[in-house]
C-alpha cells in the first residue's frame, strides 16, 4: 500500500498525498483504507484495501468501480516478470542491423560518417564576404569531436565520428522563416543526392550548417538533431560541445532529466522543463565538462562496455534465464568514463537491475561511478532509473532519470550516494504510472562502503522485500492525522515537543490538493520536509 504521510522527525516534517481525486474514491469505496494508482497509459488501475491489491476499472459514466471481488494474487518474487525481461534483453542485438554496427556475433557500434553541408540561404548574396563560410571553421568542431568519440568508446569506434565537408551550397529556402515544416532535411538530402552521394554507402548522417535565420527554430545559435536519427542542424561556426551533443541525440539520447518532485505537475507526462537536468553527461546539462560521457547503460548497449563488465542483479537471484544474476552482494565498480581504463572482466563498470518490459521498452535501475566532470561526480555513486526503446537507426533510444540521493539543495551536484550512507530506490512516480507492480517488487537498497576517489567505489546491494519490510528506524513521539474532502479541509494547531520524532499524516488531498504549513518555534530551530507520494 501507499500511505500518505506528513512526518516530523525531530523537527523534521515529511508529507505525502494520493494521486487521484479523493472525492471520487470516497464515493466508490466509502471509508476503506486505500491508495490508488494508474498503471501505464491504459485504463487498468489498482486500489488497496488493507494489504490487499484489487483491480478497478472505469465504466461508461466515468465512475471507478471494482473489477471482480477478489484481490490480485501476487507472488514475490515474480518469476514470470524476470523471465519476460531476460527473453526481451536477448533480442537486443537483433535490432543492431545497420552498417553502423560490426557484423559479428556481438554487434558493436563502430562507425558513423556525416556529410557536412554548409549553405547560403536562398536570399543571400553568394559573393558577399559576410555570408561566406571559412572551411577551416566549418571543420573545426568535427575535427575536435573525432577523438572524443574514440576515447569514449575506448577505441571501439576507431575513427570516431567521421565526416566529409562539401563546398558551400546555395540552399533552396530563404532565411526568412525556415523550420521543421519547410523540410530543411529533405532539401539537404536533395543537395547530397544530386552530387551523387548514396545514403548507407557513402555516408550515414547529414549536418546542415547555416547562418542564423531571421526567425524560426534556426534563428538562435546552437544546434538541433533527431533522436535516434541521422540528421543534425548547426549554426556557423560549429562548436565542439554543440557537435558532440547533437551527435549524441542522433545516437539515441534525448535530454536526460532527474527524478523530481515537479513530476507531479505534469504527471503522467514529462518533458523539457518539467524537471532539472541530470547535469553530468553531455546529454543532460553536463556538456560544459571536458569529459561528460554517455551513461554506462548506453555504452553497454553499444557493446563498448561488454557484458563481462556489468553486474546483473534481481530480487530472485540466479535463475535459468539469468544464471549470473545476484540477489545481494558487495561490488567494486571502476569509472566508466576514464579513457585510459578500458573495461575488462575484472573491471566492473556498472550494476544493471532490470525492472519490467512494457511494449518494446525495458525499464531498469543502473548504478555506476564517474571520474570525469572535473571531479564533481567522484564523491559518490550515480544511481539512475532508465529505459531503452528498441528500434530505429541505432537499435534503441535511451533515456533516464537520476536520483537526487543526498543533500537538501535544488541542484544535482549533491545527488550521489556518498560514503558510509545507504539509499533505498523507491519506485519513481514515472515508473508507478507505467509498471506499478514490477516497481513494487524491485526495490534495491545500496550502501556505499568505501570510495577510492577517482579510481573505484565499493558498494553493497540488496533488495527490499515488500511483503516483509524492515522495521522502522525511527519511532514517533506523536502521530497526528488530518483528512481532506471535496467540501471541507482540516486545520489545526499542533504543539510538538522539541528534540523528538513526530509524524503528521494528511489524507485524501487528491491529485490537486494543497497543504500549507506554518511553523512557530518558541525555543529552537524548526525544519520541515514534505514527502508527496
Amino acid at each position: 500500500t501507499f500511505p500518505l504521510f506528513i512526518i516530523i522527525v525531530s523537527n523534521l516534517i515529511l508529507l505525502s498525498s494520493p494521486l487521484i481525486d479523493a472525492n471520487v474514491i470516497d464515493e466508490t469505496f466509502n471509508s476503506a483504507k486505500y491508495s490508488f494508482h494508474q498503471s501505464g497509459i491504459s485504463s487498468t488501475h489498482y486500489f488497496t484495501v488493507g494489504e490487499d491489491l484489487y483491480n478497478v476499472e472505469t465504466n461508461v459514466n466515468h465512475e471507478i468501480t471494482p473489477k471482480g471481488n477478489k484481490p490480485i494474487h501476487r507472488v514475490f518474487p515474480d518469476v514470470t516478470r524476470q523471465a519476460t525481461i531476460w527473453n526481451f534483453i536477448s533480442t537486443f542485438d537483433s535490432y543492431k542491423t545497420s552498417r553502423l554496427y560490426s557484423n559479428t556475433a556481438k554487434p558493436t557500434l563502430r562507425r558513423i560518417k556525416y556529410i557536412v553541408v554548409p549553405i547560403w540561404w536562398s536570399d543571400y548574396d553568394t559573393s558577399a564576404i559576410q555570408w561566406t563560410m571559412d572551411p577551416a571553421l566549418v571543420e573545426q568542431s568535427f575535427l575536435e569531436n573525432k577523438p572524443y568519440y574514440v576515447d569514449m568508446s575506448w577505441g571501439e569506434m576507431p575513427n570516431g565520428v567521421e565526416y566529409e565537408i562539401l563546398p558551400q551550397q546555395l540552399f533552396d529556402q530563404s532565411s526568412v522563416n525556415p523550420g521543421w515544416d519547410t523540410d530543411t532535411e529533405g532539401s539537404t538530402k536533395a543537395i547530397v543526392t544530386n552530387l551523387g552521394y548514396v545514403e548507407g554507402v557513402d555516408y550515414d548522417g547529414l549536418c546542415l550548417m547555416y547562418f542564423v535565420s531571421q526567425s524560426g527554430p534556426f534563428s538562435g545559435y546552437g544546434g538541433w538533431a533527431g533522436v535516434n536519427g541521422l540528421m543534425m542542424w548547426s549554426t556557423y561556426p560549429g562548436w565542439f560541445d554543440v557537435t558532440r551533443h547533437e551527435a549524441g541525440h542522433n545516437f539515441g539520447h534525448p535530454h536526460h532529466l532527474s527524478n523530481s518532485y515537479e513530476y507531479r505537475n505534469t504527471r503522467p507526462d514529462r518533458g523539457e522543463g518539467s524537471a532539472p537536468y541530470d547535469g553530468f553527461d553531455m546529454m543532460s546539462g553536463g556538456n560544459g565538462y571536458a569529459i561528460s560521457h554517455f551513461a554506462a547503460a548506453s555504452k553497454w548497449f553499444f557493446n563498448w562496455i561488454p557484458d563481462s563488465s556489468i553486474i546483473l542483479m534481481q530480487p530472485e537471484g540466479a535463475t535459468s534465464e539469468c544464471p549470473s544474476c545476484q540477489k545481494a552482494g558487495t561490488i567494486t565498480l571502476r569509472p566508466f568514463d576514464d579513457p585510459n581504463l578500458p573495461p575488462t572482466s575484472n573491471r566492473k563498470m556498472g550494476i544493471h537491475i532490470p525492472i519490467s518490459v512494457v511494449g518494446n521498452r525495458l525499464y531498469s535501475y543502473w548504478m555506476s561511478y564517474r571520474s570525469g566532470n572535473d571531479g564533481d561526480a567522484e564523491n559518490g555513486l550515480s544511481v539512475h532509473f532508465s529505459w531503452f526503446d528498441l528500434g530505429g537507426t541505432f537499435g534503441a533510444s535511451y533515456d533516464s532519470m537520476n536520483f537526487d540521493a543526498f543533500g537538501d539543495t535544488d541542484t544535482t551536484l549533491d545527488s550521489f550516494v556518498i560514503e558510509n550512507t545507504c539509499y533505498h530506490l523507491t519506485p519513481p512516480g514515472y515508473l508507478k504510472d507505467r509498471s506499478l507492480l514490477a516497481g513494487l517488487d524491485v526495490q534495491p537498497v545500496v550502501c556505499v562502503d568505501s570510495i577510492n576517489r577517482g579510481s573505484s567505489i565499493t558498494v553493497s546491494v540488496s533488495f527490499l522485500d515488500p511483503q516483509n519490510p524492515p522495521s522502522p528506524q525511527i519511532t514517533f513521539d506523536q502521530e497526528i492525522k488530518f483528512a481532506c474532502s471535496s467540501s471541507t479541509s482540516s486545520t489545526g494547531l499542533i504543539t510538538l515537543s522539541g528534540n523528538t520524532n513526530n509524524l503528521v499524516h494528511v489524507q485524501n488531498t487528491g491529485n490537486d490538493g494543497e497543504v500549507k504549513l506554518r511553523m512557530c518555534s518558541s525555543s529552537s530551530t524548526a525544519s520541515a520536509y514534505f514527502h508527496d507520494e
